[in-house]
């Protein structure tokens, strides 16, 4: 179907063409000359060429709505493919990404406009912050090969001094050895070889000496002398003292020799010893002398764990359950000792939620700093799930781990005379077992606000970070380096802000809400990470839906304008021809 986009009124010009072309051919009549009936053509031709130029015809034709996004390292094998499948589909490459055949470039900023057109994404795929710019996202996406290097990583928060942390990656191995070595700015902490090719696990160990905000370094050497290092800012929290509260049926070297070890780290204890239904005996470190006969909501606010055993627990009046059950809902840490799981109370209240499998074993063994240890248990496996974590294990079971329970916590050790350890002289390894238990199983941060970053690691210059805040205080303020930022609440959830800050220069950076918490972040250099990068937003690109007509070739109409220089040309020729007829 034709149309016009004249800007003279149609009537006027078609009547003035008329006109025109009905003197011109009266003109080219009465010339006496050769060439009369070709003359009359072209003079036809040339007012069919100012028709085109003063009304400018317009055509729709149907092409596919269906748009191939360009990222980095595309395979042009793939493309070749795909146009080859969906010839119609229009190619447009991001900008700083090379062109294919053509391709239009387009930036970030221009998704919102094409997002219904979007079929596939072939490459890296599209950043987060792009990602967070469309509200369709049902594209299909075709990655491009994985770059070498580091692909996961991570690291079990919170991060303490004097405690052996460990880290957890996947390295993409390509061709030939590679040695991966931590090191911390007192020197190197661990190293690993990975000589296999394709997605390879690693796990490096560190022990940080102090607190605060420190650049460990992560170099691959390649087995042909290529090397590169890449910064793992790491923050070192300062350790807090907790009150713990221990209820035993009676004294024991295991309870006496926790005691010490807790004491000597900074903890506060109240200690009580039921020698009979109504006489108790007390012992307290770094606490005032005090006592109590019964457990009470009071009382279990105070402190950040409960140590009970399981005689212990079983004096416990229904009404003493019922408070303990509720404390550890609000946040209270439960760790059960001395627990036989086929005679765990089975009362209205389980305080024993795991399930448990007897074997022959009645010991267990382990390697710790390096050192392999044995140390008798019950002879039970407590069953792994998902819901169970567990801080301590072996091969073969979980010896020491946890379940969350409301806000709180409830958690076994099935490690028995651990003080052996310390009468032998390796104290070190009696605190690996025994440090880790305590602060997991224990009350969280009790703080009312809590900042959180939602972006993977790592973040880079210039790009948006994105901040959650769980938050009690009404109308809370959250400053980055000395900028307070907007904030907007969840629309569904209670007490839950969110907020967007753009990455400053590289280096530590510092979020906080007043004096209620803070959090320390990492800018990295653009050239560092890129291998995590890469794998991170290949990932977040995978993860789009891909609904049915992500694939289908859909037809639009577009209208189209004829090209005005055909009709320039063809006005130039005729005149020539008329010009050049006489003189044939």
């Amino acid at each position: 179907m034709m149309s016009f986009n004249s800007f003279l009124p149609i009537e006027l010009a078609l009547t003035v063409l008329i006109l025109l072309a009905a003197l011109f051919t009266w003109l080219e009549w009465r010339r006496k000359q050769s060439l009369r009936i070709a003359r009359i053509i072209v003079v036809g031709l040339m007012m069919l060429a100012l028709a085109g130029i003063f009304l400018r015809p317009i055509y729709n034709v149907e092409r596919s709505s269906s748009l191939i996004i360009l990222t980095n390292n595309y395979d042009e094998k793939k493309i070749d493919s795909l146009v080859q499948l969906y010839g119609s589909a229009s190619l447009k490459h991001i900008e700083g990404v090379r062109p294919y055949r053509g391709s239009n470039k387009i930036t970030y900023h221009d998704l919102p406009s094409i997002q219904h057109d979007i079929q596939f994404v072939v490459g890296e795929g599209l950043p987060n912050h792009a990602l967070d710019l469309l509200d369709i996202k049902t594209f299909q996406f075709i990655s491009s090969n994985k770059k070498e290097g580091i692909i996961q990583l991570h690291i079990d928060k919170p991060i303490l001094a004097n405690r052996k942390h460990t880290i957890n990656g996947l390295y993409y191995n390509k061709s030939g050895k590679t040695k991966i070595v931590l090191k911390s700015p007192a020197g190197n902490e661990d190293s690993i070889v990975i000589e296999k090719k394709g997605e390879q696990s690693f796990q490096l160990s560190f022990r940080p000496k102090q607190s605060g905000n420190l650049s460990y370094e992560v170099i691959s050497e390649k087995a042909d002398g290529n090397t590169w290092s890449e910064i793992l800012p790491i923050h070192i929290e300062v350790s807090q003292p907790l009150r713990i509260l221990f209820l035993q049926s009676y004294p024991t070297f295991e309870t006496q020799y926790l005691k010490n070890f807790l004491t000597a780290k900074g903890h506060q204890l109240l200690l009580r010893y039921q020698l009979s239904k109504n006489n108790f005996r007390f012992e307290y470190g770094n606490l005032p002398a005090q006592s109590f006969s019964r457990l009470t909501n009071e009382l279990l606010n105070h402190f950040d764990l409960l140590v009970l055993d399981a005689n212990a627990l079983n004096m416990l009046s229904a009404s003493e359950q019922t408070i303990l059950h509720e404390s550890v809902q609000h946040g209270l840490g439960l760790l059960l000792m001395n627990i036989d799981p086929s005679k765990a109370p089975k009362g209205k209240i389980n305080f024993f939620p795991f399930q448990a499998q007897k074997i022959k074993t009645d010991t267990a063994s382990l390697i710790l700093a390096k050192a392999s240890i044995t140390l008798p248990t019950p002879p039970y496996r407590i069953t792994e799930s998902s819901s169970v974590k567990s801080i301590i294990k072996n091969k073969s079971r979980i010896l020491s781990g946890y379940k969350n329970q409301g806000f709180g916590k409830i958690g076994f050790q099935l490690l028995q005379q651990t003080y052996q350890l310390t009468l032998s002289g390796d104290s070190l390894n009696y605190a690996n077992l025994w440090s880790p238990v305590i602060e997991n199983i224990s009350r969280q941060n009790t703080s009312s606000s809590k900042i959180k970053i939602k972006n993977p690691f790592p973040i880079y210059q210039d790009e948006p970070i994105d901040f959650e805040i769980i938050s009690s205080v009404e109308n809370p303020t959250l400053v980055v380096d000395s900028i307070t930022l907007p904030l907007h609440e969840d629309v569904m959830i209670d007490d839950v802000w969110y907020a967007r800050a753009w990455a400053a220069e590289p280096g530590w950076h510092t979020a906080e809400i007043s004096e209620d918490a803070s959090l320390h972040y990492y800018v990295s250099k653009n050239e560092e990470w890129k291998s995590l990068t890469i794998a991170n937003q290949i990932k977040a690109n995978r993860l789009i839906n891909i609904v049915s007509h992500a694939t289908a070739k859909k037809k639009i109409m577009e209208s189209k304008m004829v090209d005005p220089i055909y009709f320039y040309i063809l006005f130039i020729l005729s005149a020539a021809f008329l010009w050049l007829a006489p003189k044939l």
